[in-house]
């Protein structure tokens, strides 16, 4: 059961506990998820949803909704770029947007246009282009938005691909 609050983000949520607290609640919504073992406080077998309950946190795995890599990548249309910020995700993002030294990136869509804002579907990624205008910096920082909801956010060096290393023989 996944454990969610109306006063704290889902995201956050799990990173609020350590492993073995115990935690009371209320069940707001029941899901398939499995993330939390549950026991009800009222003694009753079945755990509906208005339930109090008593969590039990028996493991600490938290792992972001997307995650993030940066790489070479060079489209000359519509848009001329050597660097893309590559956005995947184990859940779908409704309205995906990606910012980049607070300065928002395109990506390519099916026909080809520019794109400031597309939805990510579930297990698939996308590739948001940083101009060739842009100067490209380790230190900038790279925001991942589900519409006005911040879900990453990283500096561009933590996740840059490095080049393989070429040497002569």
């Amino acid at each position: 059961m996944t454990l969610e609050t109306k006063h704290r983000p889902r995201d956050e949520t799990a990173e609020a506990y350590r492993t073995e607290q115990v935690v009371d609640g209320t069940v707001m919504r029941i899901t398939g998820a499995g993330k939390f073992v549950v026991c009800p406080l009222t003694g009753r077998n079945g755990v509906r949803v208005g339930n109090p309950v008593r969590i039990i946190v028996a493991e600490r795995t938290v792992r972001p909704p997307v995650s993030l890599e940066a790489r070479e990548e060079r489209p000359t249309f519509p848009i001329s770029s050597t660097w893309a910020i590559i956005v995947s995700g184990y859940e779908s993002i409704e309205r995906c947007r990606v910012f980049y030294n607070h300065m928002q990136l395109s990506a390519i869509d099916h026909l080809g246009e520019l794109k400031s804002e597309m939805r990510l579907p579930r297990d698939s990624s996308l590739s948001f282009h940083i101009p060739d205008s842009m100067e490209v910096n380790d230190v900038y920082l790279v925001e991942v938005f589900d519409g006005d909801h911040l879900v990453r956010s990283d500096t561009f060096g933590s996740i840059r691909t490095m080049p393989p290393v070429r040497t002569e023989v």
